[in-house]
């Protein structure tokens, strides 16, 4: 049933809005948003289950390394800034090969504060979370430049065999600095 399907993804829609719009009104009460993960794509980093607390935040002032919460498709992604310039950004899960699209201050919602684990807070802007943070920023854009170079090379570097291998090194490296710096 062709209708059928198209009133719950209707639905779907509407209730995605509606928890978007929820959150923004959450900020002028409480000041912060507290969301559970419910998605692998910040691994190691952040994990299903923690829970994030975020506050509102100035997209002036957003830095690379940041985690930001923002608005795509009707959904909010909690990813790391890997580009900001101008008010123009770029960000990525640190498990995922690919960035998200470039966005402006419009679709930032919040910055993320403190994380939540099993009863232990993780001040995210302390200075030690904070050169973390940096550090896994730019990781994250210079994994993107190394697989758009490749991409560019096309046929005269076998993508197919060297892409994964380009991922892979760089979330041993993401693990190596998380496990480095004594946050596991």
């Amino acid at each position: 049933d062709i209708k059928n399907m198209a009133a719950e993804d209707r639905l779907e829609s509407d209730y995605r809005q509606a928890i978007v719009d929820i959150c923004k009104d959450g900020f002028t009460k409480e000041k912060f948003l507290k969301l559970r993960v419910a998605s692998e794509s910040m691994l190691p980093f952040i994990r299903v289950g923690d829970e994030l607390f975020v506050e509102p935040y100035d997209a002036n002032l957003v830095r690379r390394g940041e985690l930001i919460v923002f608005r795509s498709d009707q959904e909010l992604i909690t990813h790391r800034v890997i580009y900001s310039h101008n008010g123009i950004f770029q960000t990525k899960g640190d498990n995922m090969a690919k960035p998200d699209e470039i966005m402006g201050n419009k679709d930032i919602l919040g910055r993320v504060y403190l994380l939540e684990r099993n009863e232990q807070q993780f001040d995210l802007l302390s200075l030690h979370f904070t050169r973390i943070n940096r550090l896994l920023g730019w990781l994250g854009w210079t994994q993107v430049q190394c697989l758009n170079m490749l991409e560019q090379l096309g046929n005269r570097f076998n993508n197919k065999t060297h892409y994964p291998w380009v991922v892979r090194a760089f979330l041993l490296a993401e693990r190596l600095i998380l496990f480095t710096c004594s946050y596991h």
